[in-house]
């Protein structure tokens, strides 16, 4: 692993009022560590595997650092106190991403994805069942330096035969590979892509938990408290997170049942 190609991995804060994450300001005392292999469980390996591979160190707030070691000291996990911090950073990093990603530009570019493919072969059917090519007089290009417009209708035609070939599409299977196609669009909504990377860890982390504590609830607790030290708010409707009481206030804090309803039922994050 060459080090020197890696990047360095800066905290973020989540700022309920403004439902976005900001870098931290310059007078927030940090700790900085290394970033090395975990050994926690198979699955949480593999979940902080990508922050890993692409960071060679990171920095967190002393105070949420202090928090984390008061919470794995309270169920005698003082040992993991390291691959909780890494564990947690890469929540944090892949969930502020794609909660940040689903407010800005690209988010409103996947919204369009389908309304576009519709949009798209719609105007394909009127050119397959066009009696005349006329109305076909040009395509236009747009592009950061300029727009540029197609006049040659052999060009045209070769252009539309191309999408045509592209999508397998014919006259006498277009309403079949339409739906194929609407269908294929059918993916995640972007904006609940944030809730799905952190549901999937909710139910990774609370296995891992649920073979080292005895109590279900305490497990259900433990991931609340562990998620606003790393400033992930654990419900839908996000809220301010305040870490600021002593560990055993935080933990009589967290909606448990909450957290429990996440992991024994299947969410949709489709369209």
């Amino acid at each position: 692993m060459h080090y020197l190609q890696l990047m360095i991995y800066n905290w973020r804060k989540f700022k309920g009022q403004n439902q976005t994450y900001e870098s931290i300001s310059e007078d927030i005392e940090l700790i900085t560590f290394d970033v090395k292999e975990m050994s926690l469980n198979e699955e949480l390996n593999k979940f902080s595997k990508p922050f890993v591979n692409i960071y060679r160190s990171f920095s967190i707030p002393k105070y949420n650092n202090d928090t984390l070691e008061s919470l794995v000291t309270h169920i005698c996990m003082m040992d993991k106190v390291e691959d909780f911090i890494i564990l947690g950073c890469a929540l944090q990093e892949i969930f502020s991403n794609n909660f940040n990603e689903s407010l800005g530009f690209a988010g409103i570019g996947f919204s369009n994805y389908k309304k576009d493919f519709e949009k798209l072969l719609n105007f394909l059917s009127e050119y397959l069942h066009s009696e005349s090519r006329t109305p076909y007089s040009g395509i236009l290009f747009k592009n950061k330096l300029g727009n540029e417009s197609l006049q040659n209708p052999f060009v045209i035609d070769d252009v539309y035969e191309a999408i045509f070939k592209g999508f397998n599409i014919n006259k006498e299977n277009f309403e079949t590979r339409k739906v194929e196609i609407l269908n294929g669009t059918n993916l995640f909504d972007l904006k609940k892509n944030a809730e799905r990377f952190k549901d999937d860890f909710i139910k990774i982390f609370f296995s891992f938990l649920k073979e080292n504590l005895t109590s279900e609830n305490q497990c259900f607790r433990v991931v609340g408290v562990f998620l606003h030290i790393f400033s992930v708010p654990y419900k839908t409707k996000a809220e301010s997170i305040d870490i600021t009481a002593d560990i055993k206030t935080l933990l009589s804090l967290v909606d448990y049942q909450h957290i429990r309803n996440n992991i024994i039922r299947d969410r949709n994050f489709h369209t």
